[in-house]
C-alpha cells in the first residue's frame, strides 16, 4: 500500500499494488473508497508503470495543474 500524506495532514486515497497477473476485483472492490486505486505487479513492488499511475492518482486527487502554484513531492 502506498499512502500519500499531504503537509497539512489530510490524505489521498490508497494506491495498493497486488502482486500477479490478474485479480478478482469483485472480492474486495466492496470494501474499499471508490477512489481507491488497485494495480497489479509480477514482482508485488513498484515499477515504472505504477510509478507513473501514482503520480497520475496524486495529481487528480491533490488537483495539481500548470496554473496553480508548484508541489513538492517528498518520497520515502
Amino acid at each position: 500500500m502506498i499512502k500519500t500524506i499531504i503537509a497539512d495532514g489530510t490524505t489521498i486515497p490508497l494506491v495498493i499494488i497486488i502482486q500477479g497477473k490478474r485479480h478478482m476485483e469483485n472480492w474486495y472492490s466492496e470494501k474499499l473508497e471508490k477512489s481507491v486505486r488497485v494495480v497489479l505487479s509480477d514482482s508485488g513492488y513498484t515499477n515504472k508503470e505504477i510509478s507513473l499511475i501514482l503520480l497520475n492518482h496524486i495529481i487528480l486527487h491533490t488537483k495539481a495543474s500548470i496554473n496553480k502554484p508548484l508541489k513538492e513531492l517528498l518520497i520515502d
